[in-house]
């Protein structure tokens, strides 16, 4: 199985998880950037109005042709309760293009499975495997063995 690890961080947590992962796999990785930063305040309400209303922010190209892997695991953090609006766009881009898929995702409280939701939704299939960590988890250290049973889990769909 040939997979690619894809996901978008605002501030480097899903970055560490999403690396995490890579390396775990010895697989590709790609981080959705975009033109226009998010920094600060106003970075941080522009991320979270965009969530909530379901926007669609410019993202650059991929780098990554993602039609020509096995499995894509995004990652994206929850912001007002919804996936990231950058992973929105890469997802709205690259619908039906994926094999199969499986999402993690970081929060700051409890996980929400609607973010899952709408993630398959775009995607157009059910995740073959889904993680969630708090963030508290991934800042302290404590989310290496919950990522060694994901990917254990991922390795066993071979």
């Amino acid at each position: 199985m040939k997979p690619l690890v894809v996901y978008y961080s605002r501030t480097g947590t899903i970055r560490k998880v999403g690396e995490a992962i890579a390396r775990a796999l010895n697989c590709d990785s790609e981080e959705i950037t975009e033109k226009k930063g998010r920094a600060g305040s106003l970075g941080f309400l522009r991320s979270g109005m965009e969530a909530t209303f379901g926007r669609l922010p410019t993202i650059n190209a991929a780098a990554k042709d993602s039609a020509s892997y096995d499995l894509i695991i995004l990652g994206t953090p929850v912001w007002n309760l919804r996936m990231a609006s950058p992973m929105r766009t890469y997802l709205t881009q690259h619908a039906g293009e994926f094999n199969k898929v499986a999402f993690f995702s970081t929060y700051g409280g409890k996980e929400r499975p609607r973010v899952y939701a709408d993630m398959e939704q775009l995607c157009r299939g059910a995740p073959v495997q889904v993680l969630g960590l708090q963030e508290r988890e991934v800042k302290s250290g404590d989310y290496a063995q919950k990522v060694t049973h994901f990917v254990s889990a991922l390795q066993s769909l071979e």
